[in-house]
């Protein structure tokens, strides 16, 4: 799926907030991993095939690493000026 229709079937979704993902075992040609809130534990099982999480990897590496956005430059320079 592309970003847009992923972005498109968003507003449907629970949204789920993790603190982190640990756990990371490859079993079966899949990686599992579990989502876990600070203080309340471990959440949620993810299961990703292997080819996805190599995707979803390289693709939240790029997004951490970018430039900030605009509107994060802007409170940034205000929070300099204060």
């Amino acid at each position: 799926m592309t970003d847009e229709e992923l972005l498109l079937n968003a507003p449907d979704l629970k949204t789920m907030y993790f603190d982190g993902f640990g756990a990371f075992r490859k079993i079966n040609g899949v990686l599992r991993c579990i989502g876990y809130i600070i203080d309340n534990g471990a959440q949620m099982n993810l299961v990703v095939s292997l080819a996805g999480a190599r995707n979803a990897n390289a693709e939240a590496k790029r997004v951490l690493e970018e430039n900030p956005t605009v509107g994060s430059a802007i409170l940034e320079r205000l929070r300099l000026a204060h």
